[in-house]
């Protein structure tokens, strides 16, 4: 009986092509499934890039809006929330310092948030200048 067999086997000459076309075709889909996963790490990696750099965006806007509000007058010290696209940039003022005023900006996007914080220096003739920028 197990010469039959045997024989019966030996004499199929397609058959060894189903085991290595299923071995193939698992091969090719495990290559196939890292592919995907590794893409979709990518997409996420430059998701999040691009998001970090539209907060930072956000906060500096909201630097300079404060840097505009300060030059125009000089005594300007009232926080406020300035409004961009989808984010909002929530700005502080440290003014304990006569000759110099601290400006922090919070900016927030999503769940993204940038902090960006910058000292000016006012001189008694009015003159403003940058003395540190400074993203925390």
């Amino acid at each position: 009986m197990a010469i039959k067999i045997r024989k019966y086997f030996f004499s199929q000459k397609g058959i060894v092509a189903l085991p290595a076309i299923i071995t193939l075709s698992v091969i090719i889909l495990a290559i196939g499934l890292a592919m995907s996963f590794s893409s979709f790490t990518q997409n996420n990696i430059f998701s999040n890039k691009h998001q970090s750099e539209l907060t930072y965006r956000i906060a500096e806007a909201g630097i300079k809006d404060a840097m505009i509000k300060i030059t125009r007058n000089k005594n300007y010290d009232t926080a406020f929330a300035l409004p961009i696209n989808n984010g909002v940039a929530n700005i502080s003022f440290d003014t304990s310092n006569f000759e110099q005023t601290k400006i922090t900006s919070i900016g927030t996007l999503n769940n993204n948030t940038k902090t960006i914080e910058v000292i000016l220096d006012i001189s008694t003739n009015g003159k403003v200048t940058i003395n540190s920028w400074i993203e925390l």
